[in-house]
């Protein structure tokens, strides 16, 4: 868990106005943050809080030192601190009897659909750079096991639910098994296109198409029979795309970086 900032309670009640993290959601549009700022008549007050999510759960902790009362609240989140963060907000303003009252259910629904948007645009963007009629592999070249990043494993294996006749387990985990349908030339998917899905596999922080692709790179890349000696992966729009090497290849081969 990253460390504890210190929040002061200015005028502005549960949330300065130069951070309002108190009661800022992570999608709410800037117009309307105003309206979720709970405690905003209320007198000044000091707290600690802290916000933090793993695969499928959010905790949200704040401690107000004047009345030595701390607040935790866990939730099975996929990736947004929204539902235990508005939680420790509700529990807030009850105790303290926080003025004017806000109503942060309607902030919620404001938040859900704006993940809802933004989860149809990463699909609208997939679908921009999706060609299936490019797609020339063969599903018994791609099968294999595949490392990187020191010691993970990603296994390619044959599977008789998919386009391309292949699925992924990550980690040597059957739980993680994932379908994999041609996108491209030389790439898979696995992105699932029902957010529904995305929750229930708790995929956190799924904002980019190409998190939920994978490019297979040959040994040389300019012959389209040359062996497949690996693959990379993307999953972070800021970042180049990370290698993992086939079983029985020597890591120097890797092809460009780009998705």
């Amino acid at each position: 868990m990253a460390s504890i900032t210190r929040q002061p309670i200015c005028s502005a009640g549960f949330a300065p106005p130069y951070q309002q993290l108190l009661c800022r959601f992570s999608h709410i549009t800037p117009i309307r943050q105003n309206e979720y700022i709970i405690g905003r008549k209320s007198p000044p007050q000091v707290l600690y809080g802290h916000s933090g999510c793993t695969n499928g759960s959010v905790a949200t902790m704040y401690v107000i030192p004047q009345s030595g009362f701390t607040v935790v609240a866990l939730s099975n989140a996929a990736d947004a601190g929204d539902a235990s963060n508005s939680t420790v907000q509700i529990l807030l303003q009850a105790i303290y009897d926080l003025g004017p009252e806000v109503d942060l259910i309607l902030s919620l629904k404001e938040s859900r659909e704006m993940k809802l948007k933004q989860h149809e645009d990463m699909i609208n963007d997939w679908e921009k750079h999706r060609d299936v009629g490019k797609y020339n592999c063969k599903a018994e070249e791609l099968v294999g096991t595949y490392h990187g990043l020191g010691a993970s494993i990603i296994d390619i294996k044959e599977s008789n639910k998919s386009d391309s006749g292949l699925a992924v387990v990550f980690g040597s985990q059957n739980a993680s098994r994932c379908e994999l349908d041609k996108f491209n030339q030389d790439s898979l998917s696995f992105l699932p296109i029902d957010h529904k899905e995305v929750l229930e596999r708790a995929m956190i922080d799924w904002d980019c198409w190409t998190v939920g692709v994978f490019r297979f790179v040959r040994e040389d890349e300019t012959q389209p029979d040359s062996p497949v000696v690996g693959l990379r992966w993307k999953w972070d729009q800021y970042e180049d795309s990370t290698l993992w090497v086939k079983q029985g290849f020597r890591p120097q081969y890797g092809g460009s970086s780009n998705q």
